[in-house]
């Protein structure tokens, strides 16, 4: 049995391993996938990258703290693909458990699966043939559908502005969901990973700092990705998210020091006169809140 790393990581960003068992490993994709009590959804998603069409890749299951059969069932993919990692973490948060995985990731690129989400067989090799016709973009993104909890699916989203004005568009709002982007692991190290301070909204204050930086972002015009809808969801706090996103959206619109080579363009935050405000932005994202609440009977 592949032997799953035990201790409780706490979500900072160590040296990156290049060795595992004695054997230096390649991959050119790692795919953190973080698992709080999934074991209800955690095989559908690792199942669907064990059907992707490019087969380099490695994934790292991190087990943030659950108390049901989730443990058990990443050790199982582990035991009979080398290619899974199992990695138990006590994080208490998305940001912390994908820390986890992205400190001991090997690949070029990093792709982010929460263990109720999934993606088309084709996401991997898509995503990286539009990244080769684009040598120095920053990540690829594709359009995604969100899945109710009877199981229809919404229409397919794909936000064009990203390919035009990354930065601006994320300033503004979280334009493409945690699944849907490959993006390149060195910068996303460089940047510091997921701010553990946010319960929510950690994925959008993450592709927003990668956008500072003025590099290039690929659009992949399908819908690859698919994320569940769930009233159990941390997405589901319409509290907590609005919180979070006031957070998110002062820092777009100020210098971050955070991000310590920022394009000349973006080292002040975003322009006002090119979208919304600040304060638009956050009435905007106010109103998409009451909305699901009432859509969901709340």
């Amino acid at each position: 049995m592949m032997p799953v790393t035990t201790g409780c990581a706490d979500g900072d960003l160590p040296s990156n391993q290049a060795r595992v068992d004695g054997v230096v490993h390649n991959p050119l994709v790692s795919i953190v996938v973080a698992a709080h009590n999934a074991e209800v959804t955690l095989a559908r998603a690792l199942d669907c990258l064990l059907s992707q069409k490019i087969e380099n890749w490695e994934a790292i299951i991190v087990d943030d703290a659950s108390t049901d059969r989730t443990p058990a069932i990443a050790a199982r993919y582990a035991e009979h693909d080398s290619r899974f990692r199992a990695l138990r973490s006590c994080a208490n948060s998305a940001a912390g458990a994908r820390n986890s995985g992205i400190a001991t990731a090997r690949g070029n690129w990093l792709m982010f699966l929460d263990a109720d989400d999934w993606v088309d067989a084709s996401f991997l090799a898509k995503m990286l043939a539009a990244l080769e016709t684009a040598p120095d973009a920053v990540a690829a993104y594709c359009g995604s559908q969100r899945v109710m909890p009877d199981g229809e699916l919404t229409a397919s989203n794909i936000p064009t502005e990203v390919a035009i004005q990354p930065f601006e568009t994320f300033a503004r709002r979280c334009a493409i969901p945690t699944n849907a982007l490959l993006v390149d692991r060195q910068t996303i190290v460089e940047l510091g990973g997921f701010d553990v301070s946010l319960r929510t909204c950690e994925n959008w204050d993450l592709w927003q700092r990668v956008a500072r930086l003025g590099r290039n972002w690929v659009m992949v015009d399908e819908p690859l990705a698919f994320y569940q809808a769930s009233p159990n969801s941390l997405s589901g706090n319409s509290r907590q998210v609005l919180a979070d996103a006031e957070i998110v959206i002062a820092r777009g619109f100020s210098p971050d020091p955070r991000v310590k080579h920022p394009a000349s363009a973006h080292a002040n935050g975003a322009v006002e006169t090119i979208g919304r405000s600040a304060s638009e932005a956050l009435a905007w994202c106010a109103l998409w809140n009451a909305a699901s609440d009432c859509g969901s009977g709340s």
